[in-house]
Formats: C-alpha cells, sequence, structure tokens
C-alpha cells in the first residue's frame, strides 16, 4: 500500500485516491513516462485537473469527493 498526503497532509491510501481520478486525464499524465513516485503524480493530477475541468481535486485539497 502506497500512503499519499494530502495538502493538508492527511494520508490517504493511493490506490483509493486513483479510483477518483479522471481515467483519461491520469491515462495522459501517466504516458508522459516519467518515472515518477505516487506522491508526485498526486500533485500533478491535482494541477492538471484544476486546468482541465475548472474545479480543485476533492481529495488533493481536502474537500468532499
Amino acid at each position: 500500500m502506497t500512503i499519499v498526503r494530502n495538502r493538508q497532509g492527511v494520508e490517504m491510501n493511493f490506490r483509493d485516491v486513483e479510483r477518483k481520478m479522471n481515467p483519461q486525464l491520469l491515462a495522459e499524465l501517466k504516458s508522459l513516462n516519467e518515472s515518477e513516485d505516487e506522491q508526485a503524480l498526486f500533485e500533478k493530477y491535482a494541477t492538471a485537473h484544476v486546468d482541465r475541468f475548472h474545479q480543485s481535486f476533492a481529495p488533493f485539497t481536502g474537500g468532499r469527493s
């Protein structure tokens, strides 16, 4: 189990967070073929989510998902 931390430092299981991610956006980020750990991917996804959907990614910001 990989643990990631959101913006407030709350620990979460990355697999649980990953299930809440948009599959297309996640695939696009993974296709960049950058060897990043799950924490870096989580943070990058949160930024990309705002850019694409014009709203924060709740698991990262600590909001309701």
